[in-house]
């Protein structure tokens, strides 16, 4: 029973991943372009020097709060029109050992939030044509001689966010990755299926048992790390159960020449983002100009 159960969960779950990797990145021809897969430069006239903390889908029913924690770093929240909190307060950053990105950054300029309507063909599917439409702003930090862009879009039904890492000399710089920052802090009482691993080695595949588990669980007992695709039955503020769900994983792999993640169990019921196990047995090193993947969350 639990293999079918197992079965039926990827059967589900891969085609949505396959999906959403087209939501994010597009596929075929189209009628307006998005985000590139190379760092762009950001041009002046282009920006505005007030940070905007809010950033809400086309059609409002999912908002983004942006904003700078006591210590510097970039944290946002995701909530929907009702105000049901999906995430609380989570990290975006990245520690190198050049710079800490996760700490000590100083605002210096945000791109207008704007609205992207656009339309891409799949390759499989039961539409031929798809829409993406979302709402996105970059906001640039600085640190040192590095300017840091982050990235978010806003969807009706999602959110996503990635990152890129430049030198303000336009130069190439390389830097060794000693931990990615980047979190997910899940309201309490929220449920999570997902593959557990118990350690970060050669013998990791996604192709165990998912099992199902309370946030509290995981932050008390921490079995080790949560595998991407993760899904959480999201409770409300009361703790219990809303009937909504968000999906979270990580998207755009190849172009960004990066590894894949796991989410190791923190505290208060915060997942953070770590080089997935076999990955993290060799330093990974990035070089400027570097484009992180997509994290993203499908929400319904």
């Amino acid at each position: 029973m639990k293999k079918f159960i197992t079965a039926v969960f990827v059967i589900m779950i891969v085609p949505a991943l396959v999906l959403t990797y087209f939501w994010l990145k597009g596929s075929g021809s189209r009628e307006k372009s998005s985000t590139p897969d190379t760092v762009q430069p950001v041009k002046t006239e282009e920006v505005s020097y007030r940070m905007e903390p809010i950033l809400s889908s086309p059609l409002q029913k999912l908002s983004i709060r942006i904003e700078q924690d006591e210590s510097g770093g970039v944290v946002y929240s995701v909530a929907d029109a009702g105000g049901l909190v999906l995430l609380g307060k989570s990290a975006v950053g990245i520690n190198t050992d050049l710079c800490d990105f996760s700490q000590g950054l100083s605002f210096v300029s945000q791109i207008p939030a704007k609205i992207v309507d656009e339309k891409y063909a799949n390759i499989s599917g039961k539409r031929s044509v798809s829409r993406n439409y979302y709402r996105e702003t970059v906001l640039t930090f600085e640190k040192n001689e590095f300017l840091m862009d982050v990235y978010f879009r806003a969807y009706e039904d999602g959110f996503a966010y990635r990152f890129a890492i430049r030198s303000k000399d336009g130069g190439q710089t390389g830097m060794q990755v000693i931990a990615e920052t980047g979190s997910f802090a899940v309201p309490a009482g929220s449920r999570i299926t997902a593959e557990l691993t118990d350690s970060v080695s050669t013998k990791f595949c996604y192709e165990n048992l998912y099992s199902t588990h309370s946030v509290e669980w995981l932050s008390e007992k921490r079995p080790g790390y949560v595998c991407f695709p993760a899904l959480i039955a999201v409770a409300d503020e009361s703790g219990s159960q809303s009937g909504k769900y968000l999906l979270l994983s990580e998207a755009d792999m190849i172009s960004s020449s990066y590894r894949g993640s796991v989410l190791g169990i923190g505290e208060d019921n915060t997942f953070v983002t770590q080089a997935a196990p076999a990955a993290g047995e060799t330093p990974t090193v990035i070089t400027t100009d570097f484009l992180s993947p997509w994290r993203f969350g499908v929400y319904g």
